[in-house]
């Protein structure tokens, strides 16, 4: 198969077109001009790749390509000559058409790439040549004519170029700046002080003329008229008077140094100096500075619809439209950044100069980067692998370039013309695919594939990328972002080596994309895309977050809490100096204010009684009155006495508050009776003591008295007949038993009497908050949780009630 067509090869090397009926193709084209072809010494040999289906013959040192016609026979043309295949021993061929690209497989010699120069460099041969080029201009017959005084002739069928010296006195004179072209093709040369007009070979001079300054650039405007830039600050024009010439000072500027000239519009001059940019108006010769462009040689201009763009050496290049002034991106390895010339081709772009090769860009790309600087700029590099001598181009010159009339375009360079034609160069794109060629997980290799899972712990994870381009690879523009986990989209280069590094990442999903650069267009990208998934270690996953989430929320909880304690402790210690100093306070008072004088009644009383009692004439009344004034004057002297020993309590520490004894039950409640007997006899009310004499209790004798002595005294308030204090023993516990016929104490105080507390502190935190009446049944209640004394209030239905106290131990 040859294309889409099957032949064959008879015993006499004849190719046979197989259709219904099976013919001889006929060879034509280029082979048939080989000398060898129709002799006997044709010895050509058939090359097929059978999968691109390409068909070649090799014929002396020739390789043609086979292709198909319309009526099935096959037209040879010529790609490859001069080469000995069996030197080389080729034995496979693979022929690139789009990009002129030609592959050679030797059975020995490895692999040959073999690429067609769309460039030509030209220079003249000869031995004491100068092939350093700088201004140029076009010559008759597709040629071109050099500062040097060398003619650059192309034969119309393209086939040679040949150069040869025309003009002794321009390689003599030595200046390669300037040249300023007239419109009957004679042109201005020169320097300094001289300026000379030399017919369109530059073998006759024309004329010659006298500067008064030193001249450092020539421009011819559109109407034939020679402006002339000087080292100082002096514009001239050149006068012509009957064939004689004349320098006339036209402008002072306001910078010297004017390098170059150009024209913006009819009215408008455009002058790079050393200190910038100015926009000179030819009608009114005011100068103004546009752009300050200080220490920045100023290589070329190119005035355009769209505004002037300007080269320069070290800052890249620039356009400007109107006073805006717009700085273009340079190329990676900043060989932009001395920019000489700008040519502009038919197909929309630009082609710019540098020292280091040369670029091609698309026109559109950047104009949209001058309305927006986010958009991307494409530059295709080109070095000496496409044919130059040398990759230094030149600049500084007028003209920096040429565009001849077939379209061919002409640069100097360090080494010779390069000529080339824009519109027939296909240029190569990297817009192949993007591939992973292996994956490196801290050395380990894994397999390739579009979704990875990474270790945990992982420190470095190397992609090694790859591309199909058999362009420059600094054409090759790769971008990568890592996404993902609360990262955003960023842009990184890839590295030269196209190797994407990864250091160590938390877990999660992550995105990693691959893009490249794969044209001029706007927004032309290659794309790849690779998942990674890292799993969470074991203190990653939710659960163990969940469990030091609330293990930290109970020991904040725990620390607030042992905080609060401590702040409630020292707070209770202030509170009980503050407590102490009260009772202290409280006790001198009563001790000073109110017990003294109460034994002082009675004792008083005491006299008053014993005197009306020896008296037999005295009234039963008034003995009555004084026997209740002296039982009331004692009974009130023992509750004072009680209320300070459990003043005194309070002050005490918890191991001194109490002092336990052996002690009779009968006696303690039947001195405490003895009290109460005046007032309860008064009252009709019986207290009837049925304990024991010898029931005996191990306790606090004093504060075991204050509990009974306030029990009779709220039983003896509320009961309407009799009050019965008794005794027993149960469940090895004594009990004292204190039973009245009132009205029953209320419900609410029973439950909370009847309240267990599992500790003396318990019950001191729950009595700062009290929800009962009556300080005689706290002091009660305090006392029974004092000392272990259980207490329970029993209300029966007709109303009486019995407080029984159970004391937990029994001595005898």
């Amino acid at each position: 198969m040859i294309g889409n067509k099957p032949y064959g090869i008879d015993s006499s090397g004849n190719f046979k077109v197989i259709e219904r009926i099976t013919r001889e193709a006929v060879i034509t084209g280029d082979i048939t001009s080989n000398p060898h072809y129709r002799t006997s010494a044709n010895h050509s040999r058939l090359f097929w790749n059978n999968i691109s289906r390409q068909a070649f013959l090799y014929l002396n040192n020739s390789l043609y390509l086979l292709n198909p016609t319309g009526n099935g026979n096959l037209e040879t043309r010529l790609i490859l000559s001069d080469f000995d295949f069996d030197n080389l021993s080729i034995a496979a061929i693979y022929f690139d058409e789009s990009n002129r690209f030609l592959f050679l497989g030797s059975i020995t010699k490895g692999l040959f790439l073999l690429k067609r120069e769309i460039f030509q460099t030209h220079k003249l041969p000869s031995d004491n040549a100068d092939n350093v080029y700088y201004a140029q201009l076009p010559a008759r017959n597709r040629a071109v004519l050099t500062a040097q005084g060398y003619l650059f002739s192309a034969k119309p069928d393209d086939s040679h170029v040949t150069a040869k010296k025309v003009s002794p006195f321009m390689e003599k004179f030595g200046y390669k700046f300037a040249m300023a072209q007239n419109r009957d093709s004679s042109f201005w040369f020169g320097i300094g002080s001289n300026l000379y007009k030399l017919d369109q070979t530059g073998q006759k001079i024309l004329a010659h003329v006298k500067m008064p300054d030193s001249a450092s650039s020539l421009y011819v405007d559109p109407t034939g008229k020679l402006w002339i830039g000087c080292d100082s600050d002096v514009l001239y024009i050149l006068e012509e008077s009957q064939g004689k010439y004349t320098p006339r000072r036209k402008f002072t500027l306001a910078s010297k140094g004017v390098m170059i000239i150009d024209m913006k519009n009819a009215n408008t001059m455009l002058l790079g100096t050393l200190t910038g940019i100015y926009r000179l108006d030819i009608r009114t010769g005011i100068s103004q500075l546009v752009i300050p462009l200080e220490n920045v040689a100023i290589r070329s201009f190119y005035t355009t619809p769209e505004g002037t763009w300007i080269t320069t050496y070290g800052n890249g290049f620039y356009l400007l439209n109107k006073n805006k002034l717009v700085r273009f991106p340079l190329d990676k390895d900043r060989f932009l950044a001395t920019s000489h010339c700008i040519i502009e081709d038919k197909n929309g772009f630009f082609w710019i100069t540098t020292n280091r090769g040369l670029f091609q860009v698309a026109k559109k790309r950047l104009l949209d980067y001058a309305t927006d600087n986010r958009n991307q700029v494409f530059y295709l590099y080109y070095d000496k692998q496409s044919g130059f001598e040398t990759n230094e181009f030149n600049g500084g010159c007028k003209p920096c370039a040429l565009t001849l009339a077939d379209g061919t375009v002409s640069l100097p360079s360090m080494d010779g013309l390069v000529w080339y034609k824009p519109e027939t160069i296909t240029p190569v794109l990297p817009d192949k695919g993007i591939f992973i060629n292996a994956i490196l997980e801290d050395g380990k290799e894994l397999p390739v594939r579009d979704s990875l899972e990474i270790s945990r712990d992982f420190e470095q994870l190397r992609l090694t990328i790859a591309t199909p381009y058999m362009g420059n690879s600094r054409n090759i523009q790769m971008y990568y972002s890592l996404s993902g986990q609360g990262r955003t989209e960023k842009w990184t280069p890839v590295n030269p080596d196209f190797i994407i590094p990864i250091l160590k990442i938390p877990y999660g999903n992550y995105v990693l994309k691959i893009r490249k650069v794969s044209g001029f267009g706007a927004n032309d990208y290659t794309y790849k895309t690779i998942k990674l998934h890292i799993p969470r270690a074991w203190y990653e996953t939710w659960w163990f977050q969940s469990l030091l989430v609330a293990a930290m929320a109970g020991l904040f909880f725990i620390s607030v809490r042992l905080r609060t304690e401590s702040l409630v402790r020292k707070e209770r210690e202030a509170n009980l100096i503050r407590h102490y100093r009260v009772i202290s306070q409280i006790i001198a008072a009563v001790n000073h204010d109110i017990q003294t004088p109460l034994h002082y009644i009675g004792y008083s009383l005491k006299q008053i009684n014993a005197y009306l009692h020896k008296q037999s004439a005295t009234d039963p009344l008034i003995t009555r009155m004084s026997e209740e004034s002296l039982n009331t004057s004692e009974r009130l002297g023992a509750l004072t006495k009680n209320f300070l020993d459990y003043i005194k309590l309070q002050s005490k520490t918890a191991s001194s508050r109490t002092e336990t004894s052996i002690f009779p039950v009968s006696e303690l409640v039947g001195n405490i009776s003895g009290l109460f007997a005046a007032i309860a006899t008064f009252r009709g009310i019986t207290i009837r003591n049925t304990i024991d004499p010898d029931l005996t209790i191990h306790s606090d004798r004093n504060l075991v008295s204050i509990i009974v002595h306030n029990l009779i005294d709220n039983a003896l308030k509320a009961s309407q007949s009799e009050i019965t204090v008794s005794a027993d023993i149960e469940n090895g516990q004594t009990r004292i038993i204190v039973a009245d016929d009132g009205g029953g104490i209320p419900q609410d105080q029973a439950n909370w009497l009847n309240r267990d507390y599992r500790s003396y502190e318990d019950w001191l935190r729950a009595s700062q908050r009290p929800d009962q009446k009556g300080m005689g049944l706290v002091i009660v209640k305090d006392l029974c949780v004092l000392l272990g004394i259980s207490i329970k209030v029993i209300v029966q239905e007709e109303h009486c009630t019995t407080i029984i106290l159970a004391f937990h131990t029994v001595e005898k």
